[in-house]
């Protein structure tokens, strides 16, 4: 994926700042224009878009599952967001999710479900546009607005599915609600619109008589939450979409501390969730699943069934892509090129923003190679992140102050060394 100065052009200039703003705030990659910065992982993403999301989930309608390892700041999310960005350009909903011990423990299926609800995105393509809806959004998030869509007849979908009525479900109250709540929509039925969509959100506090009347007689709970998450699929299918890509965050897992029950229930339902997808109990699904090293190494040691699911003999490639780990800590040991590339196209970015040239600068080349080597040498941890940060630091000061010759004195100040 190697981008030269004239297809940054295609970068306005607001784009390039916002990009330039997101990540030197907080490391993290942009939500739009992942392309322009996205170095390393080309292997993986080819992989995932045409081994397994055009032709094993959209043409044969299976369902896989990979565990995305990586230590904090080497680029976890950066790799997601561009899964999803893959993923939603070959028409798949998406759904990203961020666990958390507190928030959103995996081991909680109630909690996942709401957020699996909540947090499922339908992009739309420009050409799929309603003018006359007034809709300036191209993505649409939350399972009861998409919903909407296809009640108001917006969803232009390639194959739409069957009747919601004859769809194969392992929820029956869940199914009976969707058609409840086409139905309500199309008939301007506002109250019971909004009574059906507080049940299908897993939300507690929803009217039992109500409910009875529209023929549901149970509530999403902990015991059904993963029957409900897999009729939401089947729902989705029905719709006509060709599937769902479902993106979990480890974004707070400090498994040094997690208690062996936490663990233990956390593994169960990954040992779950991974048989289902091997046994193609849930066709037209892809779930990512990013953890750091120390779950592979030491936390699952304990779950020995999960241990052997996950544990394979060959990195993922093109030659073997059946791999179940995805481990971005193999593009970190070779760290220099990697930062190297990246720097380049931060400074082609920063070009179009603050319209100047460092990258036609031998001063700038030469300052670039002298980070790289200071950063693989200081930076022992979250190394991309600080890179990236840093880095966007020293292009401003450069850009504001003139371009000069750094050195290491220079570097180690900055990063406070």
């Amino acid at each position: 994926m190697d981008i030269s100065y004239a297809e940054m052009l295609s970068l306005n200039r607001i784009q390039a700042s916002s990009i330039l703003n997101c990540m030197g705030e907080t490391g993290q990659p942009p939500e739009y224009g992942l392309e322009f910065i996205t170095v390393g992982i080309d292997r993986y993403l080819y992989i995932v878009e045409h081994e397994y999301l055009e032709r094993l989930i959209k043409k044969a309608k299976g369902s896989a599952f990979r565990l995305v390892q990586g230590s904090y700041g080497c680029g976890k999310t950066h790799f997601l967001y561009c899964v999803r960005s893959l993923a939603q350009r070959l028409g798949f909903l998406t759904c990203t999710v961020n666990l958390s011990p507190k928030e959103c423990p995996y081991e909680d299926t109630v909690k996942v479900y709401q957020a699996i609800f909540d947090n499922i995105a339908c992009k739309l393509p420009a050409e799929h546009l309603d003018e006359g809806s007034g809709r300036l959004k191209d993505t649409v998030y939350g399972f009861s607005d998409i919903l909407r869509l296809f009640a108001k007849g917006e969803l232009k979908t390639e194959n739409p599915g069957v009747s919601f009525s004859e769809v194969s479900v392992e929820n029956y109250a869940f199914r009976t609600a969707c058609c409840e709540f086409v139905k309500a929509c199309r008939e301007g039925r506002e109250e019971d619109e909004e009574l059906l969509e507080y049940w299908l959100s897993g939300s507690a506090q929803v009217s039992a008589e109500g409910l009875r009347r529209l023929g549901i007689f149970e509530s999403i709970s902990y015991d059904n939450a993963f029957p409900a998450m897999r009729s939401l699929i089947s729902m989705v299918s029905a719709m006509g979409f060709p599937g769902v890509v479902f993106l979990f965050d480890e974004v707070d897992l400090h498994t040094s501390g997690a208690s062996k029950k936490h663990l233990r229930a956390m593994g169960d339902n990954l040992r779950r969730l991974i048989d289902l997808c091997a046994s193609s109990a849930m066709p037209g699904v892809m779930f990512f699943y990013a953890v750091p090293p120390e779950f592979i190494n030491f936390d699952i040691t304990v779950y020995p069934a999960l241990q052997q699911r996950l544990i394979t003999p060959l990195a993922m490639s093109k030659s073997s892509p059946q791999s179940v780990v995805i481990d971005l800590e193999k593009i970190s040991v070779e760290s220099r090129d990697f930062l190297y590339a990246l720097g380049k196209r931060l400074m082609m970015i920063s070009a179009k923003a603050w319209d100047w040239s460092p990258h036609e600068s031998e001063v700038m080349a030469e300052n670039l190679r002298r980070f790289v080597e200071f950063t693989e040498e200081h930076v022992f941890t979250g190394g991309y992140r600080l890179f990236v940060k840093f880095w966007i630091a020293i292009l401003f000061e450069q850009y504001g102050g003139g371009i000069k010759a750094l050195s290491e004195d220079n570097f180690a100040e900055l990063l406070q060394l």
